[in-house]
């Protein structure tokens, strides 16, 4: 949560649903259109961390199917644009109240970046400036 507090973030997509849908198939689509257009934008092979607040589309990421239905159908679509694309995406569990992608989904100014990151990122060599 800590590197999530301090990366420098810039909203990407923020569209309305056409019809609600449960909080986890909206979850696992967002993250699998996340995949899809990081393929579209280069077929060079990347790696990608995500944070989600979704225990259920966490497991369902990981383990590459759901005991639900509309799950399935959803990590198998970004199952394919993982291994087309060459994309490999890691997902995290960030808290609800850390989570900065929650912002323009909720009509809300993104929050600003924490500042002086620890010096634990630094010696990662994680890149704090998220595109």
């Amino acid at each position: 949560e800590t590197f999530f507090d301090c990366a420098d973030w810039q909203v990407t997509s923020n569209h309305p649903f056409p019809e609600t849908q449960h909080v986890n198939l909206q979850e696992l689509s967002e993250i699998m259109l996340a995949i899809e257009t990081f393929t579209q934008q280069s077929v060079t092979p990347s790696k990608h961390i995500n944070g989600t607040d979704s225990l259920v589309s966490l497991g369902a990421w990981a383990k590459g199917r759901s005991p639900l239905f509309l799950l399935n159908g959803i990590a198998r679509k970004g199952a394919c644009f993982c291994i087309m694309g060459r994309k490999s995406l890691a997902n995290t569990k960030i808290s609800k109240e850390r989570n900065p992608s929650d912002d323009p989904s909720r009509d809300k100014p993104l929050r600003p970046r924490a500042l002086g990151a620890p010096p634990w990122i630094w010696a990662l060599g994680l890149d704090l400036s998220i595109a």
